[in-house]
C-alpha cells in the first residue's frame, strides 16, 4: 500500500504530531503539493487551506472532533487543488488520509485501483515466468536421470549407487561404462550452483566427455589419456564463457581388475575400503575445471585386490546439515563406511544415505545427493 501511495498523484497519507507537525508522509503528498522536498517537519496549517477563500486556518481539531465527523473539504497549499481530508487519532499522533478531487474526471481511489491492476498484471507475468522455470527444472531433473548408468554389473566390477536431485536442481552427473579395450571407467561431475543453468552445463559436459572418450577409443592411442580428457574439458568449458565451473573425478579400473587410476579436479576425495582395514580418503588432485589451471594433471594409481571398494560421492552428502547447523562431514562418512558392517556393496550405499537422512532429521536436502560404489569382483 505504501508503494502504491508513493506512485499516486491523488491519494496520500501523512502522520502528524498532536501539535500539527508532519512526522512522515507518502511521496505522493510532495507531488500533490508540487514541492521539491517532502513536507516532513512542516505544520498542518502550512499545507492545507480552507475550501473557500476565507482567511481562517484549518486545525486538526476540525477533522478529528468526536462524533461522526464528515471528511473536511480543503485546498492544497501552493497547488490550490481541492482535497478531502479524513483523520484519526492514534496514541500521541494523528493519521491523516487525503484524496485530491474534481480534476481529470477521476478520483484518487480510481487511480489506486488502476495502479493495483498494473501490479496484478506484473504479478501474473511473474507467475508465468515461475511456472516456466519450474518446467525447466523438471526437464533438467529428467536429463540428470537420463544419464544414469544402464547397468550395475561390469566385467570384474560390481556397482551400486544412490542419486537424489534436490528440488532446486543442481549439477550432479555420474556414469559407469566400459571402454573399447575393456577398462571400466567411472566419473562423477558436480557443476557449481543450482538451477537450470548448472544442470544444462552438466548435460553439455557429459556429452563432451563421452564424445572425447569415443574419439580416443577410435584412435590408435593406448597410453593413459586422462590428462588429455582434463585438458580438453578445461579448454572447452572456461569460466569466462559460462560463469560456472565444475569438479570431477574420473577413474578407470584395469582390464585385470588389479589397478585403478584416477584424476581428481577439485572434487571431494574418493574413499577406498578394504576388508579388515579402516576406510581412507584418497588424497591428491588439481583445481576445479574451468578456472584455467595450466598445471600438470596428476594421474594417481592404486593396486587392487578382489573385494576392494571405491566410493565416489558429491558434497551434497558431506555438507548436509542437521537442525543444529552441523555438517554431516567426511569423518561421519568414513565411520559409516566400515567394510565389515555390510553384506553387500548395495547395502553399504543404502546405509550411508539412510544415516545421512537421519542426521538431517529427514529435512529436504539443499543439494543433489550422489553416492557411487564400485567393488572388485
Amino acid at each position: 500500500m505504501h508503494r502504491l501511495l508513493d506512485l499516486s498523484e491523488r491519494v496520500f497519507i501523512c502522520k502528524l504530531a498532536k501539535n500539527g507537525r508532519v512526522l512522515a508522509c507518502s511521496d505522493s503528498l510532495r507531488k500533490i503539493l508540487e514541492e521539491p522536498d517532502a513536507p516532513v517537519g512542516r505544520n498542518f496549517t502550512e499545507l492545507f487551506l480552507p475550501a473557500t477563500g476565507a482567511g481562517k486556518k484549518i486545525f486538526l481539531s476540525e477533522i478529528i472532533a468526536p462524533g461522526d465527523a464528515s471528511p473536511l473539504l480543503v485546498r492544497m497549499a501552493m497547488s490550490n487543488r481541492p482535497c478531502r481530508l479524513l483523520a484519526c487519532a492514534e496514541d500521541e499522533t494523528v493519521i491523516c488520509w487525503g484524496e485530491v478531487i474534481g480534476d481529470l474526471h477521476t478520483t484518487g481511489l480510481n487511480e489506486i485501483s488502476a495502479l493495483a491492476g498494473q501490479i496484478q498484471t506484473l504479478l501474473s507475468r511473474v507467475k508465468q515466468q515461475h511456472d516456466e522455470l519450474q518446467q525447466g527444472l523438471k526437464a533438467a531433473t529428467w536429463l540428470q536421470k537420463r544419464f544414469l548408468p544402464e547397468e550395475k554389473l561390469f566385467a570384474g566390477v560390481r556397482t551400486a549407487w544412490q542419486f537424489r536431485p534436490c528440488e532446486s536442481v543442481g549439477g550432479d552427473y555420474f556414469n559407469v561404462f566400459t571402454r573399447k579395450d575393456g577398462r571400466v571407467a567411472a566419473y562423477i561431475i558436480d557443476v557449481s550452483g543450482h538451477g537450470v543453468a548448472p544442470a544444462m552445463m552438466g548435460v553439455a559436459v557429459v556429452q563432451s566427455l563421452q564424445q572425447m572418450v569415443t574419439s580416443l577409443d577410435s584412435s590408435d592411442q593406448t597410453a593413459n589419456d586422462m590428462s588429455v580428457l582434463i585438458a580438453k574439458l578445461e579448454q572447452e568449458f572456461p569460466f569466462e564463457r559460462f560463469d560456472l565451473y565444475f569438479s570431477m573425478i574420473y577413474l578407470e579400473i584395469g582390464c585385470d581388475g588389479q589397478t585403478v587410476q584416477w584424476v581428481n579436479a577439485g572434487h571431494p576425495e574418493p574413499i577406498f575400503a578394504r576388508q579388515g582395514q579402516a576406510p581412507e580418503m584418497l588424497k591428491g588432485g588439481r583445481p576445479f575445471i574451468g578456472l584455467d589451471s595450466s598445471g600438470p594433471t596428476e594421474v594417481q594409481t592404486l593396486k587392487l585386490r578382489v573385494g576392494d571398494r571405491i566410493y565416489l560421492y558429491s558434497d551434497g552428502i558431506t555438507e548436509r546439515r542437521n537442525q543444529a547447523g552441523e555438517f554431516f562431514g567426511k569423518t561421519r562418512l568414513l565411520e559409516n563406511l566400515v567394510y565389515d558392517r555390510y553384506e553387500s556393496l548395495q547395502q553399504s550405499v543404502e546405509y550411508i544415505v539412510c544415516q545421512n537422512d537421519d542426521f538431517a532429521s529427514h529435512s529436504a536436502a539443499q543439494d543433489d545427493l550422489t553416492l557411487v560404489g564400485l567393488e572388485i569382483r
